[in-house]
């Protein structure tokens, strides 16, 4: 893992918060402050109970996040892509993360001290709000996906986690899903077992909904797939 400093002028990334409410001097404050982490594939970006130090911003890559649960088993919570926001939720409360992430792919990740951003915050209101609404926005994705587990079976739920893959890291034009994701991790986000994912990986493919090759993964039949889960689509 290398750390550098790094210009807010010279980023590409216009999905960036930061790069879109914030006035000259509190940018000046991030530029000067901010670092720029260059991690490996696999590498652990925080650890799960480690306190925190700050928040962090994907410049480039793909990243998974994750809670461990019995027996050390890790359940993925979410998937992180450039732009996503990582580490925000452990500001409050114990002020530890309650959760890890690691990366899937060699990453850039930008790093932002607790101190300066909640400086940056005080400053800028209306990237407070934004943020404010992003954290809404997550609690009620999380309070759907929480209610549609419940009630899923393990055929919705791995269909689920194949659609949320394809939503999350597919390319316009192209709908293979791009990340190298084993059958474990599959597994870890849909809340199931790698023998069901291997199982129902192999029947879609003789259904003709979906086509592998090694470990990617193509659907050839969107729209049957996203019919499976129409009776969770109310909300």
């Amino acid at each position: 893992m290398v750390k550098k400093k790094t210009s807010c002028d010279e980023c590409k990334n216009d999905n960036c918060l930061f790069a879109h409410f914030m006035n000259h001097k509190s940018g000046k404050l991030i530029r000067e402050n901010k670092l720029l982490i260059r991690c490996k594939k696999g590498q652990q970006i925080f650890f799960e109970g480690a306190p925190v130090t700050g928040i962090f911003f994907i410049l480039e890559g793909k990243v998974k996040v994750f809670k461990s649960g019995i027996n050390g088993r890790q359940q993925i919570v979410r998937l992180a892509r450039s732009g996503d926001i990582l580490g925000h939720r452990g500001f409050g409360g114990n002020n530890i993360y309650p959760v890890g992430a690691s990366t899937l792919e060699d990453s850039k990740i930008c790093f932002i001290e607790s101190s300066v951003f909640f400086n940056t915050l005080k400053n800028e209101p209306e990237l407070a709000i934004q943020l404010l609404l992003f954290y809404a926005e997550e609690l009620k994705t999380t309070e759907t996906k929480l209610r549609n587990q419940a009630q899923m079976t393990i055929r919705e739920k791995i269909t689920d986690a194949l659609l949320y893959i394809y939503e999350r890291y597919h390319v316009d034009g192209d709908n293979t899903l791009d990340v190298h994701l084993s059958r474990q991790d599959i597994a870890d986000l849909a809340g199931t077992n790698r023998e069901q994912i291997s199982r129902l990986i192999t029947e879609f493919e003789y259904e003709g909904i979906i086509k592998t090759k090694g470990k990617r993964i193509e659907i050839i039949r969107l729209n049957k797939m996203q019919a499976i889960l129409t009776p969770f689509h109310t909300n």
